[in-house]
C-alpha cells in the first residue's frame, strides 16, 4: 500500500505542475496574440507592400545585408519588451543563458508565424473581395444601344 500512497502523491504533484503550465499559457498566449495584432495594425501598409520575409528581420532585430529599415526597427522595438517578458515568465529566475536563448528563439518564431498569418489572411480577404467585385461586373448586361 505504500507504493499506492507514493503514486497518488506523485500524481497530485504532476497535476499541480499542469495547472501552473495552463495558467502560464493563459497569460502568455493572449500577450503574443495581442502583440502580433498590434504590430500588424500599426504597420499594415508597410507589411503588405514588402515581401512576406520582411517581418523576419524586424522581429529578430538583425538583417544579413545592411541595417534595418525604419519600420523594421519600430517593429523590433515593439516586440522586444514582449519577448523579454515572456522569456522571464516562462524561464523564471534559475534559467541558464542557453535556456533563455531557446525560449527567445521559440517566441520570436511564434511572433513571425502569427504576423505572417495575419498578412496572408488580409491579402486573401482583399483578393476575395476583388474577385467578387469582378464577378459582379461580369454579370452586368448592357441595356440599350451605344
Amino acid at each position: 500500500m505504500r507504493w499506492l500512497k507514493n503514486w497518488r502523491k506523485k500524481r497530485e504533484e504532476e497535476s499541480g505542475n499542469a495547472a501552473d503550465f495552463l495558467a502560464l499559457s493563459r497569460t502568455v498566449g493572449p500577450m503574443i496574440e495581442r502583440a502580433s495584432q498590434e504590430v500588424f495594425r500599426e504597420h499594415r501598409d508597410a507589411l503588405l507592400s514588402e515581401p512576406i520575409t520582411y517581418i523576419v528581420p524586424a522581429v529578430w532585430g538583425a538583417r544579413k545585408e545592411g541595417p534595418l529599415t525604419e519600420t523594421q526597427t519600430a517593429i523590433h522595438q515593439d516586440v522586444l519588451p514582449l519577448i523579454q517578458t515572456v522569456v522571464h515568465l516562462v524561464s523564471g529566475e534559475g534559467a541558464t543563458p542557453a535556456q533563455e536563448h531557446a525560449l527567445s528563439y521559440l517566441v520570436r518564431g511564434l511572433l513571425v508565424s502569427k504576423i505572417t498569418y495575419l498578412i496572408v489572411s488580409y491579402q486573401n480577404q482583399m483578393l476575395s473581395r476583388q474577385c467578387r467585385a469582378v464577378s459582379e461586373l461580369a454579370a452586368i448586361e448592357p441595356v440599350g444601344r451605344a
